[in-house]
C-alpha cells in the first residue's frame, strides 16, 4: 500500500484531472480494508501531502483538497484508532501536521476531531497516549486562543473533569485510578496552557468566563487527595494568580505597590490554605515552582510587553522564608542547649531573620501575615522531629532540583541555612549527625548552589565556614559513603569556587592548625585510606583539582601536599585494588611531575620507568590510559633522557597505539603528535629557518615561517583527529578494534586474517595494488606481558629486555596510499580533501625532501620518521 501510495502522490504534485480520478479510484481502494497497517500507510500519506513544500507550491492546491476529501473517509475508522495506541499515536501525529496549517486547524474543528479523538485519547489505556494527548490538546487550544472556539474547549474539559469525579465516586479505589490519572490529565492541559501564556496572552478573563478555577480547586482541595492531585492543584492556583496578576499589569502598564501587595496578599492566602489543609509537603515541593513562573513572566513581559519587573523580588523572598523554616526549625533544635549557654548564638540567628525580612518591601500587615505563618510552619515542624527532618530534605530536594530558575539573593538565604545547619554536626543532638539522607541532602544541595551561583565570601560570609564544616564530617563516626564521596565533591567545587577567599594565601597562613586548608589536608589523608574506592577515587579528584591550582597560580599548595605527604599517598595508589584508583592517581601525579621539589621524590620512587611499566602490563584500559598520558607529560617535562626516549619511550607508545582499546590509542596518538612536534621544534622545523622546499610538482618556492609552522600544526592535529575516530564525520566507516587477541592495526575498511609471518609479503601485496580497497586489518603479533613482579619496587628500573620488539612497521608508502584513501570516502567534506592534499604534500615536501624517488620511501630514516 504504501509504494503504491508513494507512485500515487508523485502523481498528485500534477494536480491534472486524471490525476484527481485516480486518486479517488486510489481512495476507494484504500478504504475497502481498514487492516491496521493500511492505517497507518494512509496516515503516512496524507503527512507527505501536508507537507509545507507540497502545500506551499500553487499546481498543488487540488492535491490539499484531495487529501482533506482522504480524511473524511479518514473519520470512519477513528473508533478502531482510540483502542489501539499505536495507531493513537499516529493519528495525534497527524492532527500535529494537520493544525499547522489554519485551513487544516478549522477542517479539524468542522469534523469533530475534538469530540471523536482528542478528548478519547484522555482516557486512553496507554499513558503515553494520554501524555501525547496532553501536548495535543494544549497546543490545539493555544491555536484557538484568539477565537470563540477556546471558550467552549474550556468548557469540554470541565465538563469532561466533572464525569470522570462522578464515575469514580461509583468506583472502588483501585477501578478508580485510572479515572483519577484522567483527571490529573485534564489539570496538566490547564497547566500547559497557563505556562504558555504566561508573560504573553491574557487568559485569566476567558477562562474565568467559563468557570472560577480558584474557586473550582481549592474545593478539590478540601477532599482527602493523593499528593500527585494536590501538588497539580498547586501549581494551577499559583500560574492563575500570577494571569490575574498579569493581566491587571498589563490593564495599567506600569507596576502600582498596590497590585505587588495583592498578589504577595494572595500567596499568603493560598499558604494559609494549604496549612490548613494539612498539605504542607505538597505546598513546599510547589512553591519552589513560584521561582520559575515568576522568572518566565519577567522575561516575556519585558519581551512582549516592554514591562520590566526583573528588580521586584517581594514574592520570591516571601517563599524562600517559607522554604528556609523547616531547616531553621532543626538548627535551632540541634542547637537547644548551646543556647541557653551561649545566648549570642540566638542573636546571630535574630539578625540574620530581619535581614531576610527586610527585602519584602509590602504592606505592613502582609508581611505580619507571612511571619504568622512561618512562625505556624516552624511549630508545626517543632513538635515532630522525624516529620522536621522529611519536609527540610523535602525543600532542599526541591530547591536544588529548580536552581535554574532560582533568584541569586533567595539562593543565598538558601545556602546561609543549610550552612548553620551544616554547622550544627558537632552537638550531640543534632539531627544532620545521625540522618544519611538529610546530610547527602544539605552537602549536594550546598554543591549545586556554590557552582551555579558561584557564592563566595563576598556574597555570603557563611561561605568562610563552609569548608572547615565539610572537613569535619570526617569526624563524624560511622558516616555513610555516599556521604564521603558527596563532602569530596563539595570541598572541589569548593576549591573551584575558592572558598574560603584566597586560598592560596591560607595555605601559607602561619596559623596552620586552624585554617580549613589544613583541615583539608588531614581530611584527604584520611580518606585516601578508606576502605571503600569510590571514597579514595573521590579523595583523588579533590587533590587533582588541587594540584592543577598548584601548577597553574598558587604554587603553595605544593608545601601543603609535602606537609601531609599526600604525594607519598598517590604513589601508593598506584597499586590500588581498583582500576578507577590507580587511573585518577596517575592523573594526579601527570599535574606535579613538573613541580621541581615535588618530582625529586618521585623520581626516587623509579617514576618514569613505572609509568612505562604501567603502559605494557596493566590490564583494564582507562589506567592505560592514564600511564599513557602521565608518560607524554614526563616527556615534555624532559624527564626522559634522549637514550630512554628512544630505546624505552618510542617502544612503549607503539605497542600502546595498537592497544585494544579506543581511549588508550587515543592518547598514543596525542603522544605521537606531541612528539612529532617536538622534533620538528628541535631539528629546527618549526621554530627555526625555513630552506627551499622542492614541491612534487617540481616548483621551488620560498616558504613563510608562519605558514609552515600553522600547516603542521593543522595537518597534524587533523590527522591525529581522523586517525583516532574523534573526528564525528568519519565515524560511521571507522571500524571497532577487536577485543580477542591478537592485536589489529586499521588499514582499510574490509577484515582479512593474515597469517604473522606474512607480514612483510601482505605489505608489498598491498603497495603493488592499485587499491586498498580489499584490504583492512593486518594482524600484529602479540607479545607476552612481561615479569612485574618487582613492578612496586622503589629501585625499579625498565631495561630493554623488559620491552616487547616493535612490531614491524609499514611504509611510508602504505600511509600515503591510506591517506590517499580517505579521498574516496562518502562522508569526506571538501575540505577534509584540502587537508588530504595538505598531508600528502608535507609528507612528500619535507619527510621525502622533494628529490628522492618513491622507490626510496621505505628506508630506516623515512620509517622511524613515521
Amino acid at each position: 500500500v504504501n509504494t503504491k501510495l508513494e507512485w500515487v502522490l508523485r502523481r498528485l504534485t500534477g494536480g491534472c484531472d486524471p490525476g484527481l480520478k485516480l486518486h479517488q479510484q486510489t481512495v476507494e481502494v484504500i478504504l475497502t480494508e481498514v487492516e491496521d497497517d493500511t492505517s497507518v500507510g494512509l496516515v503516512s500519506f496524507i503527512q507527505t501531502v501536508l507537507e509545507p513544500s507540497v502545500i506551499n507550491t500553487t499546481k498543488n492546491f487540488a492535491t490539499v483538497s484531495f487529501t482533506l476529501k482522504v480524511l473524511c473517509h479518514f473519520l470512519i475508522i477513528l473508533p478502531s484508532i482510540r483502542s489501539d495506541p499505536n495507531l493513537s499515536s499516529s493519528a495525534l501525529v497527524l492532527v500535529q501536521a494537520i493544525f499547522k496549517h489554519k485551513p487544516g486547524l478549522y477542517w479539524l474543528i468542522k469534523n469533530g476531531i475534538w469530540e471523536k479523538m482528542l478528548l478519547p485519547c484522555l482516557r486512553s489505556p496507554s499513558m503515553f497516549v494520554q501524555r501525547e494527548g496532553v501536548n495535543v490538546i494544549a497546543t490545539f487550544m493555544l491555536l484557538l486562543i484568539d477565537t470563540p472556539h477556546f471558550e467552549s474547549l474550556v468548557k469540554d474539559l470541565f465538563i469532561i473533569s466533572d464525569k470522570f469525579c462522578e464515575l469514580r465516586q461509583q468506583m472502588s479505589k483501585a477501578d478508580g485510578e485510572e479515572l483519577r490519572q484522567s483527571s490529573l490529565c485534564v489539570l496538566r492541559i490547564f497547566k500547559e496552557v497557563y505556562t504558555q501564556t504566561l508573560g504573553k496572552v491574557a487568559v485569566y478573563s476567558q477562562i474565568r468566563k467559563v468557570v472560577d478555577t480558584s474557586a473550582r480547586l481549592i474545593a478539590i482541595l478540601n477532599y482527602k487527595i493523593p499528593v500527585t492531585t494536590v501538588s497539580c492543584s498547586t501549581d494551577l492556583l499559583i500560574l492563575n494568580i500570577l494571569h490575574k496578576f498579569q493581566e491587571q499589569l498589563m490593564g495599567y502598564g506600569i507596576l502600582e505597590q498596590f497590585l505587588l501587595d495583592s498578589l504577595c496578599g494572595e500567596f499568603v492566602t493560598l499558604t494559609r490554605l494549604l496549612l490548613e489543609k494539612g498539605y504542607i509537603e505538597s505546598f513546599l515541593r510547589s512553591s519552589v515552582n513560584i521561582h520559575k513562573y515568576w522568572m518566565i513572566m519577567v522575561q516575556n513581559l519585558k519581551e512582549t510587553k516592554n514591562i520590566d519587573l526583573t528588580s521586584i523580588e517581594a514574592v520570591l523572598h516571601i517563599v524562600t522564608n517559607f522554604q528556609v523554616t523547616p531547616i531553621l526549625v532543626l538548627y535551632q533544635t540541634s542547637l537547644e542547649e548551646f543556647y541557653k549557654e551561649c545566648p549570642e548564638k540566638m542573636k546571630v540567628i535574630a539578625k540574620w531573620d530581619e535581614e531576610i525580612h527586610s527585602r519584602i518591601n509590602i504592606k505592613d500587615d502582609i508581611k505580619v501575615e507571612a511571619s504568622k505563618l512561618e512562625k505556624q510552619i516552624l511549630e508545626t515542624l517543632d513538635r515532630d522531629p522525624k516529620e522536621a527532618v522529611r519536609m527540610a530534605i523535602v525543600c532542599i530536594s526541591a530547591i536544588t532540583g529548580a536552581n535554574e530558575y532560582l533568584n541569586p539573593t533567595c539562593a543565598v538565604t538558601v545556602f546561609q541555612g543549610m550552612v548553620f545547619l551544616l554547622g550544627a554536626q558537632d552537638t550531640a543532638s543534632s539531627s544532620i549527625r545521625y540522618n544519611t539522607a538529610l546530610q547527602r541532602a544539605v552537602i549536594d544541595g550546598l554543591r549545586v548552589l556554590v557552582e551555579k551561583f558561584n557564592i563566595d565570601w563576598r556574597k555570603c560570609f557563611a561561605s568562610v565556614c563552609l569548608m572547615a564544616k565539610l572537613c569535619d564530617l570526617v569526624n563524624i563516626p560511622g558516616i555513610s559513603t555516599q556521604v564521603k564521596v558527596c563532602t569530596l565533591k563539595a570541598m572541589n567545587s569548593c576549591i573551584i569556587g575558592f572558598i574560603p577567599p584566597v586560598m592560596s594565601m591560607l595555605v601559607n597562613s602561619e596559623d596552620l592548625e586552624h585554617n580549613s586548608v589544613e583541615t583539608m589536608g588531614r581530611a584527604l589523608t584520611i580518606y585516601l585510606g578508606d576502605r571503600e574506592w569510590e571514597v579514595r577515587d573521590s579523595a583523588l579528584e579533590t587533590l587533582i583539582t588541587c594540584m592543577k591550582l598548584a601548577k597553574e597560580k598558587y604554587p603553595h599548595f605544593v608545601d601543603w601536599m609535602l606537609r601531609y605527604k599526600l604525594n607519598l599517598a598517590v604513589m601508593t595508589a598506584l597499586g590500588d585494588v581498583e582500576g578507577y584508583v590507580r587511573a585518577s592517581a596517575f592523573t594526579v601525579l601527570a599535574n606535579i611531575i613538573s613541580i621541581d621539589k615535588v618530582y625529586a621524590e618521585l623520581k626516587a620512587e623509579s617514576l618514569p620507568h613505572r609509568s612505562l611499566a604501567f603502559v605494557l602490563r596493566e590490564g583494564e584500559s582507562p589506567v592505560r590510559r592514564a600511564a599513557v598520558t602521565l608518560v607524554q607529560e614526563l616527556f615534555l617535562a624532559g624527564k626522559y633522557s634522549e637514550e630512554e626516549v628512544n630505546g624505552l619511550v618510542v617502544r612503549v607508545i607503539q605497542h600502546s597505539a595498537e592497544d585494544q582499546d579506543d581511549e588508550v590509542r587515543m592518547a598514543s596518538l596525542e603522544f605521537i603528535h606531541s612528539h612529532i612536534l617536538c622534533a620538528l621544534n628541535n631539528s629546527g622545523m618549526v621554530d627555526g629557518e625555513f630552506p627551499s622546499v622542492i614541491f612534487s610538482k617540481g616548483k621551488i618556492i620560498k616558504l613563510d615561517k608562519e605558514k609552515v609552522r600553522s600547516r603542521v600544526h593543522s595537518v597534524l592535529t587533523w590527522f591525529c583527529e581522523r586517525v583516532s575516530g574523534n573526528d564525528n564525520s568519519n565515524r560511521g566507516i571507522r571500524e571497532k578494534m577487536k577485543a580477542e587477541k591478537p592485536i589489529f592495526v586499521n588499514v582499510t575498511r574490509h577484515d582479512v586474517n593474515i597469517p604473522e609471518d606474512e607480514i612483510d609479503k601482505t605489505i608489498s601485496e598491498i603497495l603493488s595494488s592499485s587499491s586498498l580497497e580489499s584490504v583492512t586489518m593486518i594482524k600484529r603479533p602479540f607479545s607476552e606481558s612481561m615479569d612485574t613482579s618487582n613492578l612496586y619496587s622503589r629501585s625499579f628500573l625498565l631495561t630493554l629486555d623488559d620491552v616487547p620488539s616493535a612490531n614491524p612497521p609499514l611504509p611510508l608508502s602504505c600511509l600515503l596510499q591510506s591517506i590517499d584513501s580517505l579521498c574516496q570516502s562518502k562522508n569526506t567534506s571538501q575540505d577534509d580533501r584540502h587537508q588530504i592534499n595538505d598531508i600528502l604534500s608535507l609528507l612528500d615536501d619535507i619527510l621525502l625532501d622533494g628529490d628522492k624517488q618513491q622507490s626510496h620511501a621505505d628506508d630506516q630514516r623515512l620509517r622511524d620518521c613515521y
